[in-house]
């Protein structure tokens, strides 16, 4: 796993009202996002996919779930991984807003599918939406993008 910067914006998607998570704290994402990318990396190695790491912005904790969003991330992440061919590129990334963070993965490479174009909405995606949106975020498929925004912690 390579962890690049980037200045690069990320598209944020418009945030559903949900109902706040029950056990909502102040979370690190980028840890979460690591943890995830560490636990696929065996699997993406076995199919001789890359996964990058960028981060834009500011680093700051979301008011989340941590658990939860983390088993969200896996999710997306896996469903990632299930809609590309071997030998893709995958990379999370994170774009820290004045109000949210936004993590998405992408897939690159000529085998990558359009997601968007697929109609996909798997099982692991559809609890990714739900817990996203209990956390007060949302999640958005675009192309061969996936992204996850959440609220940032109050200071």
């Amino acid at each position: 796993m390579k962890d690049h910067s980037s200045s690069a914006a990320v598209q944020s998607p418009d945030r559903a009202a949900g109902a706040r998570a029950t056990h909502a704290s102040s979370a690190h994402l980028g840890a979460l996002v690591r943890a995830q990318l560490r636990a696929a990396s065996e699997e993406a190695d076995r199919r001789g996919e890359r996964l990058d790491y960028l981060v834009s912005g500011e680093p700051r904790p979301v008011w989340a779930d941590a658990e939860r969003v983390s088993r969200a991330i896996g999710g997306i992440l896996a469903s990632a991984m299930r809609f590309s061919e071997p030998g893709a590129r995958l990379w999370a990334g994170i774009d820290y807003g004045r109000a949210e963070a936004v993590v998405t993965i992408g897939i690159e490479g000529d085998s990558a599918r359009s997601l968007e174009l697929s109609g996909v909405l798997d099982e692991s995606l559809a609890e990714a939406r739900t817990i996203l949106e209990e956390n007060d975020g949302s999640l958005l498929i675009r192309g061969r993008r996936l992204s996850a925004s959440l609220p940032l912690a109050r200071a």
